[in-house]
């Protein structure tokens, strides 16, 4: 559970500073727990999680799309388009999405995930190969680590991890594969929200 900065959440709580609890003392009645108690008996407070700031929303970066050719996810945020397997640059299909970057993982929640800056693709930067890259050579990673969520049955926005480029591809067209042929879907089923959407949890 995300909370303010000077907010922890401990297994249902949340602990805060001292210099905190004047403020949350004037805004909440915590059960138990006089304003006079709250406000001089000690550095740091346990208090119920019920009175904790509003989450914060999840960062994402927009301007991820699928490639209507080779069907990569690459980024459309730069005039220079990257490198496509299907030869050129990546031509923008109508499928774009959002990515969530800076996020803690979790059971449905997978890390290392990266921009690489050789063909502008997202590719998987988990293993020590770095699959394949239609510029030569393995993907080379730059700039945020974007954490993605998996196995939410996502419906039209699914798209799969390919086993031998490392990239990630739109599920329902093979497309090209810089290692050969077409893509090999392999692992989670990751759910990407499309870019105008907003989640709800």
């Amino acid at each position: 559970m995300k909370t303010h900065p000077n907010l922890i959440t401990d297994s249902g709580s949340v602990i805060i500073d001292s210099g905190s609890a004047k403020a949350l003392a004037e805004r909440h009645e915590c059960p138990g727990i006089s304003r006079r108690e709250l406000l001089t008996s000690g550095v740091a407070w346990i208090v119920f999680a019920s009175i904790a700031a509003p989450a914060l929303a999840e960062q994402v970066q927009k301007k991820w799309v699928a490639c209507g050719k080779c069907r990569t996810i690459f980024y459309d945020g730069f005039p220079n388009k990257g490198r496509c397997a299907a030869s050129g640059a990546h031509a923008a299909s109508a499928r774009r999405v959002q990515l969530p970057y800076d996020t803690p993982e979790g059971p449905r929640m997978q890390g290392g995930w990266r921009f690489c800056h050789k063909c502008n693709a997202l590719f998987f930067d988990g293993y020590p190969a770095k699959g394949a890259c239609p510029a030569g050579g393995g993907h080379q990673a730059q700039g945020l680590n974007f954490v993605l969520r998996h196995s939410i049955n996502g419906g039209s926005n699914a798209f799969r991890y390919c086993a031998k480029c490392h990239a990630m591809f739109q599920v329902g067209a093979d497309g090209h594969c810089p290692a050969g042929s077409t893509h090999e879907a392999a692992g989670f089923l990751f759910d990407l929200l499309n870019e105008d959407s907003q989640r709800i949890d």
